[in-house]
């Protein structure tokens, strides 16, 4: 439109908000179900709200969830050559699995029967089996034992004699950590490292060289840098206790090979779902943290194959981790509430004829849920086709192998891998502040010390981590990442915090590395990089 003068004047136009924009606009978030139901105009507001939502995505949605759910028959393909491979691992040997109960370890257990095992014993704590909950596997001997109770945990292996341990128990609920750090951290960190003890006091009591085999549950969120999340952070500390675990042993001479799996979100042990469900039966509030939250799913047998098949390729003197290469496009969870209430009741014309229907309600985040990821997580232009799950300051993400080195290993065209190396001259700040935090364990009322003390360790594991990542890696994360961020506003502390760090020690390993190979710095070097 013009003026009388002929100057174009600037038009506004009015965008309708969505009812997902509406809901997060006009109702507050943080509250619980009983708070809301005696809210009545809110409860009324909602519902109309979500109606709408059933109409602009209901079919779009349900078409997501169903995608969702359908990832619990989700496999590997295995080769003929590969499950010879496992079986030469796995035949007739002796084998401990923590956590055995899990939903994961049930899948585990029920998948290493194909492998003509010797004896199985699965150890979890608290909960004796059969129960109502659990349908135990045949050949399996269970037991009751605490993975932090040292002396319970000599007594299995004494009973079983394990050739091969498999360790998955943890807390893995991230909202759960945060309510109970003490718990948390005394399982996922100090259980694993007791764990580990146990397994050296077992072989040197035998007078072998040689540990068990060590495969390690771990997690997709242990691709982030640095977190100040209990559950995260725990988990990322138990990856370089494990990696300086298989450096000592190196060390001492000792045969160990140790691997582990990063899992994602879990459909078959779904938080989430498990809430989803709950709330649905009682026509009650599907409450989401963030309703544009992406994030991959995998089913459970996926992550009991994972842990297999990359058991394989375990290298002595690290930590071998590998995750699913191709987890398929991530699920959001704004389709994944609607889509459960649409499947649930129908379409929005159904949803209308119910006196008390179920609510879609954006409830915000709790702890232990990052509001805003580090970006260095995964980048395409820094991570490369590999697993969003690993990411370009884990490994050397240029020479991530797609092909395996042994031919009748298929497998590895659906895994990508990296070994977590252990530089103890790197590592001292780690080594002080995990014993910091052992003692806090030990002490009452000491919540905000476990606190505080798992975040120094989570830095000083991130420091240490650094002392191995290739260089490249370092400076494809600045020049992508780092420097075209610069100093631009809203961005976390913490964040420029990392970002400093890594810049800080890419530019003093330059130094150390400036007459040889930038990939290949010296390990005696490295002390010269943190001091």
């Amino acid at each position: 439109m013009e003026t009388e003068h002929g100057v174009q004047e600037a038009q506004t136009y009015w965008i309708e908000p969505t009812a997902l924009e509406l809901m997060q606009l006009n109702v507050p978030g943080q509250l619980s179900p009983q708070e809301l139901a005696a809210m009545p105009d809110t409860t009324e507001h909602l519902r109309e709200l979500t109606k709408r939502m059933l109409e602009e995505h209901g079919e779009n949605a349900k078409s997501e969830y169903d995608r969702y759910i359908g990832t619990e028959e989700r496999e590997l393909a295995i080769s003929p050559e590969t499950h010879n491979a496992i079986g030469e691992m796995l035949r007739g040997k002796n084998i401990l699995v923590t956590g055995a109960i899990g939903v994961i370890g049930g899948a585990l257990l029920a998948e290493l029967q194909k492998y003509a095992p010797g004896r199985i014993a699965g150890i979890s704590r608290g909960t004796r089996v059969p129960n109502e909950d659990y349908t135990p596997v045949e050949r399996v001997e269970y037991r009751n034992c605490d993975i932090r109770d040292k002396d319970g945990l000599r007594k299995v292996f004494s009973e079983n004699q394990p050739d091969v341990v498999i360790h998955l128990a943890a807390e893995r609920s991230p909202g759960k950590a945060e309510l109970e750090p003490k718990e948390a951290i005394s399982t996922n960190v100090f259980g694993t490292e007791t764990l580990l003890e146990v397994m050296e006091e077992f072989a040197d009591d035998k007078e072998s060289d040689e540990l068990p085999r060590y495969i390690h549950a771990s997690t997709g969120k242990a691709v982030r840098p640095y977190s100040p999340d209990v559950y995260c952070g725990s988990k990322k500390a138990g990856e370089l206790i494990v990696s300086r675990f298989a450096a000592r042993m190196q060390t001492r001479g000792k045969a160990f090979l140790a691997s582990a799996g990063r899992f994602t979100h879990n459909v078959d042990q779904s938080i989430v779902i498990k809430n989803f469900k709950e709330a649905l039966d009682d026509n009650s509030v599907l409450s989401m943290h963030d309703p544009l939250d992406e994030f991959y799913v995998e089913s459970a047998k996926e992550s009991a194959q994972l842990l297999l098949l990359g058991a394989l390729e375990a290298q002595e003197g690290e930590l071998t981790v590998s995750a699913i290469t191709d987890l398929g496009d991530p699920i959001r969870l704004f389709d994944v509430a609607l889509g459960a209430i649409a499947s649930h009741v129908g379409d929005a014309e159904a949803y209308a004829t119910l006196e008390n229907p179920p609510l879609l309600y954006v409830h915000g985040k709790p702890a232990g849920y990052e509001d805003e990821h580090y970006p260095g997580h995964y980048h395409p232009m820094v991570s490369g086709d590999i697993s969003p799950l690993i990411g370009p300051l884990d490994g050397d993400i240029d020479e991530t192998p797609k092909y395996s080195k042994h031919p009748d290993h298929k497998w590895i065209y659906q895994l990508d891998k990296f070994g977590i190396l252990y530089i103890p001259e790197a590592s001292t700040q780690f080594e002080d502040e995990l014993e910091i935090l052992l003692t806090a364990c030990g002490m009452e009322n000491s919540e905000h010390l476990l606190r505080s003390t798992l975040q120094n360790v989570s830095w000083a594991g991130m420091h240490a981590r650094l002392a191995s990542v290739p260089l490249p890696n370092l400076w494809r994360q600045i020049d992508h990442l780092t420097h075209p961020r610069g100093s631009k506003p809203n961005i976390l502390d913490e964040h420029h915090m990392m970002d400093d760090i890594i810049l800080r020690v890419a530019e003093q390993r330059e130094k150390v590395v400036a007459h040889k190979s930038a990939s290949t710095a010296l390990a005696s070097d490295v002390e010269l990089v943190l001091n």
